[in-house]
């Protein structure tokens, strides 16, 4: 799910947050959004995105306004729907409560924006592989150009620690250890585990079950394959496990998962 809409917004509001990524893209206008400890200024071409639980008001002095297209992600559909690379960089902006970049106004970045339709609720289960591919081509664009698409390359071991995800990803069903993992790419235990966690800001086995859980939502989202079938295909061997750390980070069990997409078919 995602959701969307565009605003033309003058009138200044007051402090909230949300649980949500917020990705607005100004197309005109002018006015601030502020933070406690930041402050972002409305111009044409300016794309922002707020992260989740971050607090804000939009402040508009006289004569101002902004026309503004905001979309809306969970962390959950973006965990499913995004990349990993995508998913990484997102959870690894920490030390600010919201980060922008600037574009030409009628670039390819702004028709991005505008073939992605307005919604808020269900979209045809048809169009939404081609929305979060716009979605993920708009993050990919601003992380490009703020410089984070070099950040798995920085440092004699980024290269290696980006072959290391696509390996994992491409063996998701394999009973992997550190002790394999490190024999395949020719590294200690030590020096693995350093370089992986410096690089992604979390462990091995956390990424394998992020990965594995990201493939299992996948399959239930996509296919009617049973819960067992999603968790066997997905790398995990014990079901009680994959329950508990699929509530973890869906915030639902599987059980709850499925019947809220079974609703929405």
């Amino acid at each position: 799910m995602y959701w969307s809409m565009t605003l033309d917004l003058k009138e200044s509001l007051g402090w909230h947050s949300h649980e949500v990524y917020e990705l607005l893209y100004c197309r005109k206008g002018r006015g601030h959004i502020i933070f406690d400890n930041q402050d972002i200024s409305f111009q044409g071409g300016r794309f922002i995105l707020i992260l989740p639980e971050s607090r804000h008001r939009f402040l508009f002095g006289q004569d101002e306004s902004a026309d503004l297209k905001i979309l809306c992600l969970t962390a959950a559909d973006a965990a499913i729907h995004l990349s990993s690379s995508l998913s990484n960089w997102l959870q690894n902006i920490k030390k600010t409560p919201a980060v922008f970049s600037d574009h030409e106004e009628n670039s390819e970045f702004s028709a991005l924006f505008d073939k992605i339709p307005d919604a808020l609720g269900e979209t045809e289960k048809k169009d939404l592989d081609i929305i979060w591919g716009r979605i993920g081509l708009i993050l990919a664009i601003h992380f490009k150009n703020q410089g984070a698409g070099d950040m798995d390359s920085q440092g004699r071991h980024g290269d290696t620690v980006d072959r290391i995800c696509n390996w994992i990803d491409d063996n998701l069903t394999e009973q992997l250890t550190l002790d394999i993992i490190a024999s395949e790419f020719g590294m200690s235990r030590s020096l693995l585990t350093r370089e992986f966690r410096k690089f992604t800001s979390i462990s091995i086995v956390e990424y394998m079950n992020m990965r594995r859980l990201q493939t299992a939502g996948a399959i239930l989202s996509k296919t009617g394959k049973s819960i067992t079938e999603a968790a066997l295909e997905s790398g995990f061997s014990s079901i009680g496990n994959f329950y508990q750390k699929f509530k973890a980070l869906y915030g639902v069990t599987p059980s709850e998962f499925k019947k809220q997409l079974d609703l929405q078919r």
